[in-house]
């Protein structure tokens, strides 16, 4: 075999310009190659960077969200015990049941107390806020989000609404007329026999109904998110 430098000074005196044209083109082209490939595999280590951020959010967000349900659900078994607590008062006011007097003086007490769920920001003002929202790239994630907080604005508004019968019907009106709260004796019991004081439970209890059922809703989009999550998680 001749050896490689002999072939390609014969190359040159048979071929001429042809061979120089051929050979800086193949430098030509290896050199762009070469490029190309850095490029490619810069391109590759910035979307695996991309993918490891996008991943991480996604962690993030269902973390927030399962801690949102959990605190929902705990929400509603809180309502739910006083819910029944606030029936059992409706029953003995129907009936009149003056025997009974203490345990409904107890259960008028009881509804200073109220699930309350509030949020100092959402998860979906935090990602906006924050600018972190353009990590994530599902528009159809942004939009579950967006939702949710809109879910989440309207148990605000409930919340506060049940506070201020609380604070405005209830304690003025009965409870501190009716009770001495230090030693819970009735002063004038006759106030928890009234229809006020009935209407007052009533619509407690249907305040509370209707804060459950917005928990649930809730909470039915949380399980929809984070499916939604699990769906669009990128492998790194």
């Amino acid at each position: 075999m001749l050896p490689i430098k002999k072939l390609l000074d014969r190359l040159k005196l048979r071929h001429g310009a042809s061979y120089y044209l051929l050979s800086t083109f193949g430098e030509v082209f290896l050199i762009v190659l070469g490029i190309l490939l850095a490029l490619q595999f810069d391109n590759w280590d910035k979307n695996q960077e991309y993918r490891e951020i996008e991943n991480q959010y996604y962690q993030d967000l269902s973390s927030q969200l399962l801690d949102d349900k959990r605190t929902l659900q705990a929400q509603i078994e809180y309502s739910n015990e006083f819910r029944e607590q606030y029936k059992k008062a409706l029953q003995i006011i129907a009936t009149n049941d003056q025997s009974r007097k203490h345990e409904l003086a107890q259960y008028a007490l009881n509804l200073k107390s109220y699930s309350d769920f509030r949020r100092k920001s959402t998860i979906y003002q935090t990602l906006v806020s924050s600018g972190d929202i353009k990590h994530i790239k599902h528009k159809n994630l942004i939009t579950m989000l967006q939702i949710l907080e809109s879910e989440y604005s309207y148990i605000e508004r409930i919340e506060d609404t049940h506070l201020e019968v609380i604070l405005e019907s209830i304690f003025p009106s009965f409870l501190i007329k009716a009770i001495r709260i230090s030693d819970l004796s009735l002063i004038q019991p006759e106030l928890l026999y009234n229809y006020q004081f009935e209407n007052i439970v009533i619509v407690t209890v249907d305040l509370m109904d209707e804060k459950t059922d917005i928990y649930k809703r809730a909470i039915k989009e949380i399980d929809k998110i984070i499916e939604q999550i699990e769906a669009n998680k990128v492998s790194s």
